[in-house]
């Protein structure tokens, strides 16, 4: 589990099921594709891993998330964003 936000190898790895931490702007990152728990609760996430464990149907959908997820935060995709930014600012 994430305790921290390490935004791109949470990403880059969506195409995994993911249990992530509540915290911060976690579950802006991860979208759809992880189930989010307490940090600080171990039951929650024992339930979480479980569920991923037995579920398929909630396994498949939450991968499938994770690799729509992860085109959002594509190396290629964030030098477009931050080239637009750089033209944006020079033509101020």
């Amino acid at each position: 589990m994430q305790l921290n936000e390490q935004l791109w190898s949470i990403v880059q790895e969506s195409s995994r099921q993911i249990v992530a931490s509540n915290v911060s702007s976690m579950q802006e990152i991860v979208g759809e594709s992880a189930l989010l728990v307490n940090s600080r609760d171990p039951k929650q996430l024992a339930q979480a891993v479980g569920k991923l464990l037995v579920d398929d149907k909630l396994n498949r959908s939450r991968r499938e998330s994770g690799l729509s997820r992860a085109v959002e935060f594509s190396w290629e995709r964030t030098a477009r964003k931050t080239l637009q930014v750089y033209y944006q600012v020079c033509k101020a």
